[in-house]
């Protein structure tokens, strides 16, 4: 099932803001990369194609995330 609570996903959400704050990142998709984005053969980024690894929630965090 790749589903996460909202309890789960607000926590994320205020993690990430809390660490672009703390970094002075501007969120985006270069700041905030998933590890699922990087090939574990290769560990070159390919956006979640190849071989990666998956995360429960993975499709709802990257809707959500969408800039």
């Amino acid at each position: 099932m790749d589903t996460i609570t909202a309890e789960h996903k607000d926590s994320i959400v205020k993690l990430n803001a809390l660490l672009c704050l703390k970094f002075n990142l501007t969120p985006n998709s270069n700041s905030i990369v998933y590890h699922h984005w990087y090939d574990l053969k290769t560990g070159k980024r390919t956006n979640g194609s190849g071989v990666t690894k998956t995360c429960p929630g993975t499709s709802e965090l990257e809707s959500s995330f969408k800039m």
